[in-house]
């Protein structure tokens, strides 16, 4: 589904797959490799990872369930958190985590989609609420040159923010799917069957 290079340490990797596959870590290069994700069970699928200074976050969920926020603090340990207690949907049939996104100089401040909607953390992941309802919430990027400068692909739309909590329309394609920035910031917006909209 999904492989993230860690923008800070050379030789660290995350692996996202399908089903049983779910989150793979590599510390050595891509020689050896380490299982996440055993709790709740070991199924569920896994989507997007991102590394902010130790900390990192992975998200889970297919087929509209088992929906999962997976951390590591320390480059050891991986808890699962999901469900009522931290503010996300139920993990059985409460939608998918998809996309995420971390502050690099502020790990526990982190963004998710889940159920196509945004939710926010301060607190490293312990508790979730939303603060961007879309509609259609899918891909996150930001703008490598500042940080605080991210972009959420929607159905109708695609937001911008500079601080993660006011999110302002700039149009794009509809439906806009993935999004990436570049080296320099600029985004790049692909459409999934859709229309394009004022840009």
């Amino acid at each position: 589904m999904n492989f993230r290079f860690d923008p800070h340490r050379a030789g660290h990797a995350v692996l996202l797959a399908m089903d049983a596959g779910k989150c793979w870590e590599s510390k050595d290069g891509l020689k050896t490799w380490v299982f996440h994700g055993h709790e709740p069970w070991p199924w569920g699928g896994g989507n997007d990872a991102t590394f902010a200074g130790d900390t990192v976050y992975a998200t889970t969920g297919q087929f509209g369930g088992n929906a999962s926020i997976l951390r590591t603090t320390d480059g050891q340990a991986w808890v699962t958190l999901a469900g009522k207690a931290h503010g996300l949907p139920p993990f059985q049939g409460g939608g998918e985590a998809k996309r995420i996104y971390a502050l690099p100089d502020d790990p526990k401040s982190v963004w998710a989609v889940v159920r196509e909607r945004l939710y926010h953390s301060t607190d490293g992941g312990e508790h979730w609420k939303v603060v961007h309802r879309g509609p259609g919430l899918a891909w996150i990027a930001a703008d490598p040159k500042q940080p605080r400068r991210f972009y959420v692909s929607g159905a109708k739309n695609v937001y911008r923010t500079e601080d993660g909590a006011k999110f302002t329309p700039i149009g794009g394609p509809h439906v806009a799917g993935r999004i990436a920035c570049d080296s320099p910031g600029r985004l790049y917006v692909a459409a999934w069957r859709g229309q394009r909209a004022g840009l």
